[in-house]
Order: structure tokens, then sequence, then C-alpha cells
């Protein structure tokens, strides 16, 4: 039988030996935001605190910040066809 593609991890597989945990993806994507500054209820305002401004990267499903993460969730593949 042909492969096919799946639909979670866009990996080709051959559907006779597909298996329950054979398919490795997030269920998010993955993307940045950038840290908060500290607001301080205090007269003063913003603190400077560390890392305030920066873009942070991460997965949205899982935290990992590995843009090369296997994937927090396993399943079968599934195609398209399915």
């Amino acid at each position: 039988m042909a492969t096919k593609t799946c639909r979670n991890c866009k990996q080709q597989f051959d559907p006779l030996a597909n298996s329950p945990g054979a398919c490795r993806f997030h269920t998010a994507h993955y993307g940045g935001e950038t840290k908060r500054k500290f607001e301080s209820v205090y007269k003063g305002g913003t603190m400077n605190t560390s890392g305030a401004g920066e873009i942070s990267h991460y997965w949205h499903c899982c935290g990992s910040p590995d843009p090369f993460d296997a994937g927090c969730q396993s399943s079968p593949h599934l195609s398209y066809d399915d």
C-alpha cells in the first residue's frame, strides 16, 4: 500500500505499520510573547525587572522552549483521508 501523510506531524507513514505511539506532535503553535515589566503598586510605577521587554519563544501547549522538540502528545498517525 502507498504511504500517506500524517495530518498531525506531516511525516509520511505506512498505514499497515501504524502503531499507537507512532506520531509525536504539539497541539498548539510555537510563538513568542514579550516578557512584561513588573507593575508596582507603590509610588514610582514600573520597575525594571530582568528580561523585561525581551521576547520569549515556546510551544504554547506545553511550554517547551525548544523549537525542534518532538512533540508533547503521541497518537497513531492520522491521514488527511481519515
